[in-house]
Order: C-alpha cells, then sequence, then structure tokens
C-alpha cells in the first residue's frame, strides 16, 4: 500500500514538473514589457531643421552669433508592449525618445561653446518580432517595426515629422520571466546596439 502511493506521488510529481517545464517555454497568449536604452541617433535632420522650421527667438539669436558644428544625443530610451500570438510571434508597439544637445562655433570669437537641450525626438512604431530560437532560457530573435519619427526644436511650435522605419536583424534574450536583452539595429531614428530589460506576465 505504502509502495503504491510513493509510485502515485512520484508519477504526480513528474507530471507537475512536465507542465511546469512546458508551460515555461510556451509564449503564447502572454504579454511582455520592455524598457531599453543605446543606438546612435541620426542627427542630420537636426541642421536642416533648425534652418527652415525653427524660428524662434533663441534659434534666432544663435543663429546670428554662432554657426552649429556638432550635434550630441543622450541615446534612445525607449519603452514597449508586445504580445505573443505564437511561441516564435508577437506584435507590438514601442515609444522612444531622445534629447540632442548643439556644439556651436562662435563667428566673433572662434571658439565652441554647448548649448542647453535645443532638439528632441520622439519615435511611435508597431512591429512584429519573430523568435527562431525559443528556450526556456534563452531566445534569440529578429523583428521589423514601422511608424513615426518626430523632431521638435526648443520654444519652436512646428514639429517635423517622417516616416520611420527600425529593424533588429539579431538579437538575444536571457532569462525566464525577467529578461535582459541585447539587440543589433538600424534604420531611421538610431543604429548601433540596444540593451535593456524585459518582464513576461
Amino acid at each position: 500500500m505504502c509502495g503504491k502511493f510513493v509510485r502515485t506521488a512520484a508519477v504526480i510529481s513528474l507530471l507537475l514538473f512536465s507542465f511546469n517545464a512546458a508551460y515555461a517555454q510556451t509564449r503564447t497568449g502572454d504579454s511582455e514589457i520592455r524598457f531599453s536604452y543605446g543606438g546612435a541617433v541620426y542627427t542630420p535632420h537636426v541642421l536642416s531643421y533648425s534652418d527652415s522650421h525653427d524660428n524662434s527667438i533663441y534659434s534666432f539669436l544663435v543663429s546670428n552669433l554662432s554657426d552649429p558644428k556638432n550635434v550630441r544625443s543622450s541615446g534612445i530610451l525607449s519603452l514597449s508592449y508586445n504580445y505573443f500570438l505564437e511561441d516564435w510571434l508577437s506584435v507590438g508597439g514601442t515609444v522612444g525618445t531622445a534629447f540632442l544637445y548643439t556644439d556651436f562655433v562662435d563667428n566673433y570669437s572662434h571658439t565652441e561653446f554647448s548649448s542647453s537641450m535645443t532638439h528632441g525626438y520622439v519615435s511611435l512604431m508597431a512591429g512584429v518580432r519573430f523568435h527562431f530560437l525559443n528556450k526556456k532560457w534563452v531566445r534569440l530573435y529578429s523583428d521589423v517595426n514601422i511608424g513615426v519619427n518626430m523632431l521638435y526644436g526648443k520654444n519652436v511650435s512646428a514639429v517635423y515629422s517622417e516616416l520611420a522605419f527600425q529593424t533588429s536583424p539579431f538579437g538575444i534574450s536571457i532569462g525566464k520571466k525577467v529578461s535582459g536583452f541585447l539587440e543589433l539595429s538600424i534604420g531611421t531614428m538610431y543604429y548601433g546596439g540596444n540593451i535593456g530589460l524585459s518582464v513576461r506576465f
């Protein structure tokens, strides 16, 4: 009797373990929140935007006293939501932002000086992610995103907008419910590496 009970308990324990292991690898129906930082922002638009759209007194004075030489970026901060239609397929949306700082050269003293934040980017995109390796602890993926980039200036009402396209041909995520990820990305918003954390629920 005792032996039968032990065997029954062992079978039930094995089934529960198998179910939990299978669930840990199954992502269909799950949601995921991702927060990331990185990427080098494309900045040529900032100078053309200043010339054609930025008519504030601040920009007028700066442009007459100096010439822009370089634009520095804070990097991209992004927040994403994804929903898993299948274990290998998820869809979602991303909002990203970056702050830009312009370095100028004084037209009279020919010395360089830096300004406070002069412009900013906001990006809104929808995307699809393909998971071509989906293990318990490690996942490899690629994604494609499309939407709109918006560039705004300091004390300026006009907003410059354009079509946005961003893709990560390679990404790796390590973890279960809470994961760290690293991806390589290129597009109209930024290029380079991107790192972050994700939470699945």
